[in-house]
């Protein structure tokens, strides 16, 4: 009998480990979730909702290739080319914003400056 009751004093605090373990992990996940959403709101309200939607297709394309990679998927032709043009739409967008947001930088320092 004192070896029967030993094993379920066992069984239950590994159980209780496992349970705290489980919450544990639920409370940070959680955590990253709302750090997440916090995030993306405060990105949404900086920038546009264009800036938004190539932000999700470059993602998305990475995402792909990413997984491609990892697990040995080959792609096809017509794939290649869509993530292709996906980053190349990406950066050149990112490119003209930053054009964009240098010479409306360098006219607000004239216009302070005369």
């Amino acid at each position: 009998l004192p070896i029967a009751l030993d094993y379920v004093h066992a069984v239950s605090l590994d159980g209780v480990l496992r349970i705290l373990l489980l919450a544990g992990g639920l409370v940070v996940n959680a955590l990253i979730a709302f750090l997440l959403n916090v995030a993306s709101f405060t990105v949404s309200r900086k920038t546009s909702a264009l800036a938004m939607t190539v932000t999700g297709n470059v993602k998305a394309a990475l995402a792909v290739l990413l997984g491609c990679l990892l697990f040995s998927v080959a792609l096809p032709l017509t794939s290649i080319v869509g993530i292709l043009v996906t980053l190349a739409g990406g950066a050149a967008y990112s490119s003209v914003r930053y054009s964009e947001a240098m010479l409306a930088a360098q006219t607000a320092f004239l216009k302070t400056s005369v």
